[in-house]
């Protein structure tokens, strides 16, 4: 977390919060509105407990400024 306050601040880039927590990897973005996701390590009692797909979905679309998200399996537990 310091690493990355300290790179925000050196070249001037907003902090923006989120309350999601992820993991290297489970995520990949193409930079034109649309995220690739996968559903067993992001929407995962240990990561996000209580929030359903549909929560986590909307806060990414809110943290990230995709407009589309598909959703992939993933492997539950081995992700």
């Amino acid at each position: 977390a310091k690493v990355a306050r300290a790179v925000l601040a050196k070249y001037g880039v907003e902090r923006i919060e989120t309350r999601l927590v992820a993991e290297g990897g489970s995520f990949e973005t193409d930079g034109e509105g649309t995220l690739l996701v996968t559903e067993s390590s992001v929407v995962n009692a240990n990561r996000n407990p209580g929030m359903s797909r549909d929560q986590v979905e909307a806060e990414l679309k809110k943290a990230l400024g995709v407009t589309k998200v598909i959703w992939l399996a993933g492997v539950k537990g081995k992700d």
